[in-house]
């Protein structure tokens, strides 16, 4: 198997061959063709909350991570785009590709990359936290951990883009403010991990808060998947 982290650079031709609208913001796409195929095989690993770029003919490419993989007969991934419309006299985002992407559609994927997420082997406990953006790592995590350990999940989200969501009975989901609700019983309780993404602001005050609780920083992971204002925004991790 190929890690993700040192994927390879080059990019893939990839078809669209399915689009289903999963909420008022969220639409799924799924890519085919013979090349990706061949990437599908060759390239794509295991991991949870793996990413790629996608590049829309003529356009920068941006990152998204990969819903679902599927390694049948035709293999394909889908991949969930937050759409929005840009402002006019803006030039057009992968998000507007998305929103009018149709059957036959091409585009170019390059990664995969790691997600972030390893599950540490002393873990009792999962806590993880997304925003729109992060949604889809986030239950590519949760369907890959094992259904006896204690998941906890909380979503600044709004909810008409829960409609349709399901998890597993392990899972907790917690149904508070994201930026008012941390679990108050856990202060110092070194048994689980963290994960969380989105939004840099949010991703920054949910590491502080637990870190406030005592929780040891190595087993906390956060990224900022985009920042008001910018543009192809990457986290450096301060």
């Amino acid at each position: 198997m190929v890690n993700p982290t040192v994927g390879p650079r080059s990019r893939v031709a990839a078809v669209v061959v399915g689009k289903k609208q999963l909420s008022p913001h969220l639409v799924r796409i799924t890519f085919g063709g013979y090349q990706l195929q061949q990437w599908i095989n060759e390239e794509l690993g295991d991991e949870p909350a793996q990413w790629v770029k996608v590049f829309p003919p003529m356009q920068a490419g941006r990152a998204y991570t990969i819903r679902f993989v599927r390694r049948s007969v035709a293999p394909s991934v889908d991949i969930d785009f937050v759409t929005h419309k840009s402002p006019s006299g803006h030039s057009p985002t992968v998000s507007d590709w998305a929103l009018a992407a149709v059957l036959g559609d091409q585009v170019e994927l390059s990664g995969p990359r790691s997600g972030g997420f390893d599950l540490l082997s002393d873990s009792d406990w999962v806590w993880l936290g997304a925003d729109l953006t992060a949604l889809p790592a986030l239950m590519s995590i949760v369907e890959s951990l094992p259904l006896e350990l204690n998941i906890y999940v909380c979503l600044q989200i709004d909810e008409q883009d829960r409609s349709d969501m399901k998890f597993p009975k392990n899972v907790t989901v917690v149904e508070f403010d994201a930026h008012e609700y941390l679990p108050g019983d856990w202060e110092s309780d070194q048994s689980g991990q963290v994960w969380v993404a989105g939004e840099i602001k949010l991703v920054k005050y949910w590491r502080a808060a637990w870190l406030e609780r005592g929780l040891d920083g190595s087993r906390i992971n956060g990224k900022g998947y985009w920042k008001a204002c910018a543009v192809d925004f990457r986290d450096s991790g301060e």
